[in-house]
């Protein structure tokens, strides 16, 4: 929407979203400010709106927002004017990096609704297709969907970057551990005569291979903690 703030009359473009007395609820977004939209108030079609925290910081960053108005037309005067009467915490979608500024006004949209089931419950297509069938012959389901399929296709590209990174560690772990066995190897055979001294002065061959680790030991564990601390800075 585009609206009108008739205080300062800045315009600003915030999501919007027709809702009912229970939305908050089921979205489990708690109320910052203000009061939540009643049931007298979405029958009636009421101007009012509840606001975001993010939209709310935006418009009122030294004040507060309830009472406020916002217009479609800021000519048309306070008369058509929304005054918003409450603000709650912002809703970050699945995959998205902010929280957008957002109203909500109470409606009856009509063309959409959210179903909340109690734990343990399931819901098919078929099932609320008979029950708004009891209610007229002419409500017909477009779309059904779960809110977590929803939460897949928006979690999709995170899913295959993660996949892509994994791929990527696994691969430069199996090049280093052959890398470091080349490296050992070779340093085995460039010393080959001094541990042919130490076996024949009595040396196992346990103290032979703690002898070689220890003098790795150093270089690799500067490597390890060096590439660590590069992944977590990247």
């Amino acid at each position: 929407w585009s609206l009108v703030e008739l205080a300062s009359n800045p315009t600003v473009l915030p999501q919007a979203q027709n809702v009912d007395e229970h939305y908050f609820q089921v979205t489990q977004q708690p109320l910052v400010a203000g009061q939540n939209i009643t049931k007298q108030q979405l029958n009636t079609g009421a101007n009012v709106l509840i606001i975001n925290d993010v939209l709310a910081q935006n418009l009122y960053p030294n004040g507060s927002a309830l009472g406020q108005q916002l217009s479609f037309d800021a000519s048309a005067g306070a008369e058509s004017a929304f005054t918003i009467i409450g603000v709650v915490k912002g809703l970050k979608k699945p995959g998205a990096s902010t929280v957008p500024p957002r109203v909500y006004r109470p409606l009856h949209s009509g063309n959409s609704f959210i179903l909340a089931v109690k734990a343990g419950q399931q819901l098919d297509r078929l099932q609320v297709q008979r029950a708004l069938a009891q209610v007229s012959p002419l409500l017909l389901i477009y779309q059904f969907e779960a809110l977590s399929q929803q939460q897949s296709q928006l979690l999709q590209g995170h899913y295959l970057t993660a996949i892509a990174a994994l791929i990527l560690t696994i691969l430069s772990m199996v090049l280093t551990a052959v890398g470091l066995y080349g490296v050992i190897h070779y340093h085995v055979q460039l010393r080959r005569q001094e541990i042919g001294i130490r076996l024949a002065l009595g040396a196992n061959n346990t103290r032979i291979i703690r002898l070689l680790l220890r003098d790795h030991s150093l270089p690799l564990g500067i490597g390890l903690l060096s590439s660590v601390g590069l992944v977590f800075a990247i």
